[in-house]
């Protein structure tokens, strides 16, 4: 199975343009749970709505979170899912870190991806520290050491 984690702070827009891409393009068994970080009560309840039209879990990160900073947020966000999600009922699984603005525009599989490796993803580079983009990151769940 592959479960996808998509936090959204503001996009409630997209997420059925979302959920329509991977339907249509992912080759692969998936479920996708939209994390609620909006900055306010009124983008929270309109992400919530999203997701009940679209059929996706929605699940509300803690307050405590939610920063002015966009950045400080989403890794506030993305270490809360591992911790609270991934950890605790995903081990067996392919998890997929994705960004509320992007989308599958052609056929694609995420465990043919990420095949027998630990990880997948985009490596950034700021000077010499070398890392991974958390808006596209493929977690290998039962290959992590």
């Amino acid at each position: 199975m592959i479960r996808v984690l998509i936090p959204s702070c503001k996009n409630h827009d997209f997420i059925p343009m979302q959920v329509k891409s991977f339907v249509k393009h992912c080759k692969d068994d998936f479920k996708i749970t939209v994390l609620t970080d909006g900055l306010d009560d009124g983008q929270s309840a309109l992400i919530r709505e999203a997701c009940l039209e679209s059929n996706v879990e929605c699940i509300d990160v803690p307050k405590n979170l939610i920063h002015s900073s966009a950045s400080v947020a989403h890794c506030a966000v993305v270490q809360w899912a591992y911790d609270e999600i991934v950890l605790k009922g995903c081990m067996g699984d392919i998890v997929v870190m994705l960004d509320s603005d992007m989308f599958m525009v052609r056929d694609f599989s995420f465990s043919e991806l990420v095949g027998d490796f630990a990880f997948a993803g985009l490596p950034q580079y700021r000077g010499p520290i070398k890392y991974y983009f958390m808006g596209f990151l493929v977690l290998n769940m039962p290959k992590l050491p």
